[in-house]
């Protein structure tokens, strides 16, 4: 944290970094009129049946699903294309790729910060990672070149840190060739996960995954521009949320390209995220799975949209808000005290209510595994 004078030099001085107005009465008061122009344009559009693919009815939010855009005469076009293009050694591209960018440079030693004088082994060792080969099985493929030296290289050479300059260096050079602007300007990108599986089992390390289950592995993390550049990879532990790193990528690479608007998954989005990427002046602009289960809150009455009912959120589902403290209520599942045994009021596997945050994922989740021991302690339960 920062010291309060060193805080508040840099407030005064507008050197924060910030893309919001600081002044929180000026900021809530501007956000709340947006947020009331937002819901009216809603509100027309959808009286009038013009969401774009979308429509709202009394029974909820139908989003339109995704149609496949390419058509099949593309195919063709691209068996043709990929037709042209000469076959070469990869050893031979990498070292012709190397002589426009340099980006072998950027393996510097260690201690005396000098690039790797052997281009060639350099190579070779980055494709045995790049391949998962392993060292010993690319020396046994390579005439010429030893276990021993291809150890010593990675060891002096190799590290996270000359990686992410050297994957700079080729995303940059790729972001400058005016090729790369048909496929996009370099403003936008995506993100997503690749998982691996890993030896042994997940449950002794309490490696417990609510999608991949007691299987262990890690995740692979990308970000990707819209120009194709995986311009950032960071490995994490499969049992941790997407959402926890999305902002990685958009505030750590080290390449020329300025990202404006980013796209997840569900997994990578919270309602965390939506107010960092608009702190931090990203566009954030996830694919929310069962959107038309979302409820939203409104400002004042909601009886100002009433098109909106079907989105708001229902006192019946067990979420509730006090009028006179504002306090949120939720009902979980409670003991009834002076009964012999344990009984819920809302039966062992009800709905719980509302989840608003992450805080009340894990209340919720608590509540469920409560419910689920003592259903299975309990066979009369």
């Amino acid at each position: 944290l920062l010291p309060s004078a060193t805080f508040a030099d840099t407030l005064a001085s507008g050197r924060h970094g910030l893309a919001v107005e600081t002044d929180a009465s000026s900021y809530l008061a501007g956000r709340l009129e947006q947020l009331h122009a937002e819901l009216d344009l809603t509100a027309r559009l959808a009286e009038s049946d013009a969401l774009p693919d979308a429509t709202l009815r009394p029974e909820g939010l139908r989003i339109a699903p995704l149609g496949n855009e390419v058509p099949g005469a593309a195919e063709v076009l691209k068996a043709k294309a990929f037709a042209l293009l000469p076959h070469v050694k990869i050893t031979d591209l990498l070292l012709e790729v190397d002589r426009w960018t340099d980006f072998t440079g950027h393996f510097a030693h260690l201690k005396t910060d000098q690039p790797a004088t052997d281009r060639s082994l350099l190579l070779t060792a980055v494709l045995a990672d790049a391949l998962n080969l392993g060292l010993y099985k690319m020396a046994e493929s390579c005439p010429g070149v030893s276990v021993a030296r291809l150890s010593h290289l990675v060891a002096w050479h190799i590290r996270d840190a000359t990686y992410s300059r050297a994957l700079a260096e080729l995303i940059t050079d790729q972001h400058r060739q005016a090729f790369a602007t048909h496929w996009g300007e370099g403003t936008s990108a995506s993100s997503d996960g690749q998982r691996y599986r890993a030896g042994g089992r997940g449950e002794s390390a309490a490696a417990v995954n609510t999608r991949y289950g007691h299987e262990p592995g890690v995740l692979f993390y990308t970000h990707v521009s819209d120009q194709y550049a995986p311009f950032h990879t960071k490995v994490i532990n499969a049992t941790v949320r997407d959402a926890t790193h999305v902002l990685d990528g958009l505030l750590y690479h080290e390449s020329d390209l300025r990202i404006e608007e980013h796209h997840t998954d569900t997994a990578g989005f919270t309602d965390h995220v939506f107010a960092l990427y608009h702190l931090l002046g990203f566009r954030f602009a996830p694919s929310i799975w069962g959107l038309g289960d979302h409820r939203i809150v409104v400002p004042g009455a909601a009886s100002q949209w009433p098109i909106l009912k079907a989105l708001y959120p229902s006192r019946s589902r067990g979420c509730s808000t006090s009028a006179r403290s504002g306090r949120r209520h939720r009902r979980f599942p409670r003991a009834i005290p002076g009964r012999s045994r344990l009984t819920y009021r809302h039966g062992p596997f009800s709905e719980i209510g509302e989840i608003a945050d992450e805080e009340d994922a894990v209340r919720g989740l608590i509540a469920r595994l409560d419910l689920q021991l003592a259903h299975e302690a309990l066979p009369g339960f």
